[in-house]
C-alpha cells in the first residue's frame, strides 16, 4: 500500500510542468539563440529549449528540439534546464517515455546542481522505485536538501514516510510530526491532514482532538478532499468542536464527490443506519462502493454485508466475498471474519475450508475473538486442515481471554480429554473457572464437575453443586438438570421433581430428553409410579433417547408384550451400543429389560456393567447415581 502511494505521488509529480524563470517581455530572436548556443552557451541552449517548448509568435512548439537543447543545456550544467529534460522524458514528450532517463536527470540536478524542484522528483522515485532500484537511504538525502530549501512537498514526503516507517532508520512519529508541521505552515494541504492524523492518535504527545479538527479544517481549505472527508467524521460526531451533521453531511457531499474515502464511507455508513436521515440502502451501497474502491476496509466490509443480504436490493454473494477480501485485506477483522464464513458455509461461492480457516486465524490475529474460536474448532475438529489440538488450545484460550466464553468452556473440555495430571487438569479448571465467572453457564458445569471429581483441585462437594446452580442460573439447562439430580441424591425429591417435570415439558429436545429420563427414576424408584414414568419415557425416546425408549418398553411388556418385543427390536441393540460407550443408565434399562424376559444371565451381565459405571460417576461427586444405586440395590431401605 505504501508503495502504491508513493508511485502515485510520484507520478502525479512527474506531470507537472516546472517553470523557467520568466523571460522579459519582448519576442524571442530564435536565430540569435540557436546561435549562441551551438557557441557553447548553456543559458541561450535553456532558453531556446523553453521557447520551442512554448512555442512563440510564429513558432510552433517542437517538443523533438526542445528536448534536444534542454539536453544541450544540461550537459552544460544548466540545472533547470536537468529538470526540465527530466520532465519531458517521465512524460514521453519529443519521444517515448523513459522513466531510467528522467531519473537521472533529475538525480543529476539535485546531486550536482542542488536544483530543489529536481531533489522533490529524485527523491519521490528513489522512494517508489521508478527509473531504477528502490532506494530509500537516497531518496531520504534527496528529499531532506529540498526541505532545507523551504520545498514544501519534499518536507511533506518526509513526514509521510517518517510516520509510515519506510526509511531506513524506521518509523519515528516525533520526526514525522517535524516535518508535516513544516509543510503545513507552508500550506501544503495533504500534510495538514495528516498531521491532524498523527494528532489523533496522540503518539508524540497528548491525543489532541480540537487540534486535530482544526488542522483537518486547514488541510480542507488548501485543498485537500481527505480533509475535508476527516473534518465532515469529526463535525458529524462532535469531536475536537460542535457538533452539527446537517453541515457534515455537506461537508461529506461535496468531499466525496471529489473522491474522499472518509467523506463517502460517512454518507455511506448514515444511510445504512439511518443517522439524522432516513434509512437508504440502496443509496448507502452506492457510496460504501466508492470508498471501498479507494480501499477503505470498513467501507468494504459493509458493501460486502449488503451484497450478502439482498438489501439494497439484490443478493450477490460473490461480490459479498469480494468485498469482505478487500476488507480483510485492509486488515478489517470483521472483513476477515466475514469472508471466512462466506467459504466455510459455501453458500453460493463454494466451500474452501482451508481458506476458511485462514480466514479464522487472519481475523484472531487482528483482534476478532469469534475468529479464534472458530478457527480453534477447525483445528480441533481436523478440518480445513490436520488436527491440531495444540494449537486449537491456544486458541480455545486466545478467545476466552478476548471474552469469547465459549472458547473457556470447549479449551477446558479439550484439556481435559487429555489431561492425565493434576497440573493439566487444573489448567482446565482454571479456564472453565475464568468462563464461569463470566457467567457462562457451560463453563459453570465443566468447573463443577471437576470440582465434584476432586480433579485439578481438591474435592469440594458444596463448590461443585454451587457451581451446577450457577450453570443452571445462567440458563443452562444441563446445569439444571444436574442441581435437580444432585436434590434428588440428598433426598429432596419434591425440589427434583419439580425442576425436573419444567425441563422435560417445556425444555429443548436434548435436555428434555434427558430430563424425562431422570425424571422416569423418581417415578419409578421413589414415586413407584410406573405410568408416570412411561409417559416420561414416552417424551423422551420420541426424542431420539433410545435408552429411554427401551425403559418404555419394559414398562410396556406386562400389559402388551407383543408390542413391547417388536419395540425392543430396534431400541436394544441402540441402548446396547450406548451402554458400550459408557452409558450407565442405558445398562441399567437394558438388565430391567433382560429381568422382565427371565434372561437372569443378561441382567446380570447388564446390572453389574450399570454398577460399575454408576460407582464411577458417584465416586466422581454424582450424589444422584449414588442414591440411584441404593435404591437399585435395596429400595425399602431408601
Amino acid at each position: 500500500m505504501i508503495y502504491v502511494r508513493l508511485v502515485t505521488v510520484a507520478a502525479t509529480a512527474l506531470g507537472v510542468l516546472w517553470s523557467w524563470p520568466a523571460p522579459a517581455q519582448q519576442a524571442v530572436d530564435i536565430g540569435a539563440l540557436r546561435e549562441a548556443c551551438d557557441n557553447g552557451e548553456g543559458e541561450a541552449c535553456g532558453a531556446l529549449g523553453l521557447a520551442l517548448y512554448k512555442g512563440e509568435p510564429g513558432v510552433p512548439p517542437d517538443m523533438v528540439s526542445a528536448k534536444l537543447y534542454f539536453r544541450k543545456a544540461c550537459r552544460r550544467e544548466i540545472w533547470i534546464a536537468c529538470t526540465k529534460l527530466g520532465g519531458m522524458y517521465a512524460r514521453g514528450e519529443g519521444g517515448a517515455e523513459d522513466r531510467d532517463k528522467a531519473r537521472e536527470a533529475f538525480e543529476r540536478a539535485c546531486t550536482q546542481g542542488g536544483e530543489e524542484l529536481a531533489c522533490v522528483r529524485y527523491g519521490l522515485m528513489a522512494a517508489a522505485g521508478i527509473g531504477g532500484e528502490r532506494d530509500m537511504a537516497e531518496a531520504q538525502r534527496a528529499l531532506e536538501k529540498a526541505c532545507d530549501k523551504h520545498e514544501e512537498e519534499a518536507c511533506g514526503t518526509l513526514g509521510y514516510l517518517w510516520d509510515n516507517g519506510s526509511l531506513p532508520e524506521g518509523r519515528n512519529a516525533a520526526k514525522a510530526e517535524g516535518y508535516l508541521e513544516s509543510a503545513c505552515r507552508a500550506d501544503h494541504a495533504t500534510s495538514c491532514t495528516r498531521l491532524a492524523v498523527l494528532k489523533l492518535k496522540g503518539e508524540s504527545g497528548a491525543k489532541d482532538e480540537v487540534g486535530a479538527r482544526g488542522l483537518f479544517e486547514k488541510g480542507c481549505d488548501a485543498g485537500d478532499s481527505e480533509g475535508c472527508g476527516r473534518l465532515s467524521v469529526m463535525t458529524f460526531h462532535g469531536d475536537g468542536g460542535p457538533q452539527d451533521k446537517a453541515t457534515a453531511l455537506e461537508m461529506a457531499r461535496t468531499a466525496c464527490a471529489r473522491d474522499s474515502v472518509h467523506g463517502c464511507s460517512l454518507l455511506g455508513l448514515v444511510l445504512y443506519h439511518g443517522d439524522s436521515v432516513p434509512v437508504d440502502k440502496k443509496q448507502s451501497l452506492i457510496y460504501l462502493e466508492k470508498a471501498c474502491k479507494a480501499e477503505f476496509p470498513a467501507a468494504c466490509r459493509l458493501a460486502g454485508a449488503l451484497w450478502h443480504s439482498g438489501e439494497a436490493g439484490s443478493k450477490d454473494s460473490v461480490k459479498a466475498l469480494d468485498r469482505f477480501d478487500k476488507g480483510c485485506l485492509g486488515l478489517d477483522s470483521q472483513a476477515c471474519l466475514d469472508a471466512a464464513k462466506l467459504r466455510f458455509d459455501g453458500a453460493d461461492v463454494g466451500k474452501e475450508l482451508p481458506a476458511a480457516l485462514t480466514g479464522y486465524s487472519q481475523a484472531c490475529r487482528l483482534g476478532a475473538s469469534e475468529g479464534c474460536l472458530l478457527a480453534a474448532r477447525m483445528l480441533r475438529d481436523g478440518i480445513g486442515g490436520k488436527r491440531d489440538e495444540k494449537e486449537a488450545l491456544r486458541l480455545f484460550a486466545v478467545s476466552c481471554a478476548k471474552g469469547e466464553l465459549a472458547g473457556c468452556e470447549e479449551g477446558a473440555l479439550l484439556l481435559k480429554a487429555s489431561a492425565e495430571t493434576d497440573t493439566e487438569y487444573g489448567k482446565a479448571l482454571a479456564l472453565a473457572g475464568k468462563g464461569c465467572d463470566g457467567g457462562h453457564g457451560p463453563s459453570c458445569y465443566v468447573a463443577a464437575g471437576l470440582l465434584a471429581a476432586g480433579k485439578g483441585a481438591d474435592k469440594d462437594p458444596a463448590k461443585a453443586e454451587e457451581l451446577f446452580s450457577a450453570s443452571c442460573d445462567h440458563g443452562y439447562a444441563p446445569g439444571c438438570i444436574r442441581k435437580a439430580w444432585n436434590a434428588f441424591g440428598r433426598g429432596e425429591d419434591e425440589s427434583a421433581r419439580k425442576l425436573l417435570e419444567g425441563i422435560c415439558r417445556d425444555g429443548d429436545p436434548g435436555p428434555a430428553a434427558i430430563a424425562c429420563s431422570n425424571l422416569s427414576l423418581i417415578y419409578i424408584h421413589v414415586d413407584k409410579a410406573p405410568d408416570k414414568a412411561e409417559v416420561a419415557l414416552e417424551k423422551a425416546c420420541k426424542t431420539g433417547e433410545f435408552c429411554a425408549c427401551l425403559a418404555r418398553t419394559t414398562l410396556m411388556h406386562s400389559k402388551t408384550p407383543v408390542a413391547a418385543q417388536a419395540a425392543a427390536k430396534d431400541a436394544v441393540p441402540r441402548a446396547r451400543a450406548l451402554c458400550e460407550d459408557g452409558g450407565g443408565e442405558c445398562c441399567l434399562f437394558l438388565g430391567h429389560w433382560f429381568g422382565e424376559l427371565n434372561d437372569a444371565e443378561a441382567e446380570t451381565k447388564y446390572i453389574d456393567a450399570a454398577e460399575k459405571i454408576l460407582n464411577n460417576a458417584c465416586n466422581e461427586g454424582d450424589t444422584g447415581v449414588c442414591r440411584l444405586l441404593k435404591l437399585v440395590a435395596a429400595p425399602e431401605q431408601d
